[in-house]
């Protein structure tokens, strides 16, 4: 066998890797955009739809264009958007130990009202996996982000469970500015802190 042959033989089998790799990658791609629902997951901005709550005005953006198996995977029935909403703030009289959404039962229970950094106090539903993801809801410092494909046919019970934990970050916030948490640390708080929300 000749010595030199064999560094020649590995480089050869390098490139064909290299271009077997690349080739797959490729495929992937072309595949992935040929699937609607990937496609089409960038949500409008801003979300078409709204629902304005009537007492402390939270708004619920979502959309309910294109129900799937269509186009659409930010699509979310405006029933279960208006469960969300209903969970922040609703018309019902509100009485001790029965609030009329968790808005007034956090404050009622002598917490400060939920911070959102200045910003209109907003719930975004929408594919959030073509953006990073945001596990089963999450609550950056300016709104909550409630991913649509996990809410669509969940029970009422479950988006308010949800919605409540994503409302109390905000609750939170108005303590301890966002960008501060790792001086105050962390979850080291008289409260439970949980880094993800509750799964139903």
């Amino acid at each position: 066998m000749n010595p030199g042959a064999l560094p020649e033989r590995r480089n050869r089998l390098r490139k064909g890797t290299h271009r077997a790799w690349g080739a797959r990658l490729l495929l992937a791609i072309i595949c992935a955009l040929m699937i609607p629902g990937l496609a089409r997951a960038n949500h409008p901005s801003p979300l078409p739809d709204d629902i304005t709550t009537p007492n402390i005005t939270y708004h619920v953006r979502y959309t309910n264009d294109t129900p799937p198996p269509a186009a659409d995977t930010n699509y979310m029935p405006t029933a279960q958007a208006q469960n969300m909403a209903n969970a922040l703030d609703n018309s019902n009289a509100s009485a001790t130990g029965n609030p009329n959404g968790y808005h007034n039962g956090y404050v009622g229970l002598g917490f400060l009202a939920p911070d959102f950094n200045g910003a209109e106090r907003s719930v975004q539903v929408f594919d959030c996996a073509m953006h990073g993801g945001c596990d089963s809801g999450n609550a950056p410092a300016d709104r909550i982000n409630m991913p649509a494909p996990g809410y669509r046919t969940a029970t009422e019970a479950c988006i308010r469970l949800v919605i409540g934990h994503e409302l109390f970050h905000h609750v939170q916030y108005a303590y301890i500015a966002v960008n501060k948490w790792p001086q105050w640390g962390g979850c080291r708080l008289r409260w439970r802190c949980d880094s993800r929300a509750p799964a139903c």
